[in-house]
């Protein structure tokens, strides 16, 4: 089994149809996230179908999307009321 990463998701989509389709396959895979900004547990294979996703739902002329790969020996650090991701088990349906 490959092992996964931890990414960060940033979208920034005009159409609300649009939106929603990314905001649901981003869903799928998030272990931490609200609104537009997702954490999520990937193996690279995942992340390859998932930005190829992308990049067929968005519109490139009007919708933005960032990807970034987080560093997992980079300590975390959080404010407010969001729970970072403990590490425990992770169900990708």
């Amino acid at each position: 089994m490959a092992a996964r990463d931890l990414y960060l998701f940033c979208y920034d989509v005009a159409s609300p149809r649009r939106w929603r389709r990314v905001h649901v396959l981003l869903a799928s895979y998030r272990v931490s996230g609200q609104k537009s900004v997702f954490e999520c547990l990937m193996t690279p294979s995942e992340r390859d179908a998932c930005i190829a996703q992308l990049k067929e739902t968005i519109d490139s002329t009007e919708d933005r999307v960032h990807v970034l790969a987080l560093d997992p020996r980079l300590p975390r650090e959080g404010w407010g009321t969001g729970r970072p991701y403990d590490g425990g088990p992770l169900v990708v349906a």
